[in-house]
């Protein structure tokens, strides 16, 4: 089986005012291409955070992100719409690609 998404040290944090929470601290996941994985864990552990992340429609703070083995830094809008990833407004605070 080969890897589909590798997470190394990925950190998120979002700023409520002057507040900062930090969503998640240096995650380390692999998933394989065909494999069943679940997140499982109590409300506000950053969850649905790491589900975002892993789909594309969040960026992350820190640490390096691997999709179909190719760094998530390279990939170009054409790129990611030609793989039907939906562009929310979030993707706008973290990608210079437009």
């Amino acid at each position: 089986m080969s890897i589909l998404i590798t997470l190394n040290s990925v950190s998120k944090t979002y700023h409520l005012g002057k507040t900062k929470v930090t969503a998640l601290r240096k995650v380390d996941l692999v998933v394989n291409q065909g494999e069943f994985t679940a997140l499982q864990g109590p409300s506000g552990s950053g969850k649905s955070t790491l589900l975002d992340i892993c789909g594309l429609l969040d960026g992350f703070d820190g640490g390096t992100f691997r999709f179909d083995g190719s760094d998530v830094g390279s990939f170009t809008k054409p790129w990611m719409c030609r793989y039907g990833v939906f562009f929310p407004p979030a993707y706008r605070r973290w990608t210079s690609v437009y």
